[in-house]
């Protein structure tokens, strides 16, 4: 299981642990976003500061309801014990975990300030 908190604007947040390119492990706090489907967006510093390969772009549908270009990242990632390979889309904005990564979990938000944030596997 992953738990992570509800800060102060109203936004689920949860930890995510990235290997960088040397493969050390760094945590960052993503906002859960159910409306981006992909596993993960990082603005480019944090592309650049963790040495990310590039490999394409993605066209994908924003929330403005327009088309636009992200240039598309390979990394690694520790989630829920296990190391998984993704694809991670660099932005201008906040750190967001997307529905490709949430897939095949249940996630429970406690909806107030410093509330718990649940993500774990599916129950069978």
């Amino acid at each position: 299981m992953t738990t992570g908190y509800v800060n102060e604007y109203r936004e689920a947040v949860i930890p995510i642990d990235l290997f960088d390119s040397r493969g050390r492990l760094h945590r960052v706090q993503a906002i859960v976003d159910t409306g981006f489907d992909y596993h993960v967006a990082l603005p480019f510093d944090l592309v650049q500061g963790l040495g990310l390969v590039w490999v394409g772009e993605v066209e994908m549908r924003v929330a403005t309801d327009e088309w636009e270009q992200f240039d598309c990242y390979a990394v690694t990632v520790l989630w829920l014990g296990n190391r998984l390979p993704l694809r991670v889309l660099q932005t201008q904005s906040e750190i967001l975990a997307g529905t490709r990564l949430l897939w095949g979990t249940e996630l429970t938000v406690q909806f107030w300030e410093g509330g718990a944030v649940n993500v774990q596997p599916r129950s069978q």
